[in-house]
């Protein structure tokens, strides 16, 4: 199976933990889904060569909390699918957006 699932926990500011979760994965691999759910949690679809999993990993558990244990290293090119849940600590699961009508 070519996926994977994670399953993080982030203590800092919300807009600041997106931010830097998306700057880390953006150097390892590729975002090619996401979803926000309210401001509890985000879920982001990433797909990267498996040889990056192992330092993808490394650097998310600077930020985050990772549940999952660390992937063993290897350096296959092969791709594969990253399923990462985000919760953010300092939710309050009230977050509204607002839709522009007109």
């Amino acid at each position: 199976m070519n996926r994977l699932f994670w399953t993080g926990y982030c203590n800092l500011d919300r807009i600041f933990g997106i931010t830097e979760v998306e700057r880390i994965i953006n150097y390892y691999g590729f975002i090619v889904d996401f979803k926000k759910f309210s401001d509890v949690a985000m879920s982001f679809t990433i797909e990267l060569e498996e040889k990056k999993l192992s330092p993808l990993y490394a650097n998310l558990t600077s930020l985050l909390k990772i549940t999952e244990d660390a992937p063993t290293k290897s350096a296959s090119t092969e791709e594969r699918t990253v399923m990462l849940n985000v919760s953010f600590g300092h939710s309050k699961g009230n977050m509204k957006f607002e839709v522009p009508v007109g």
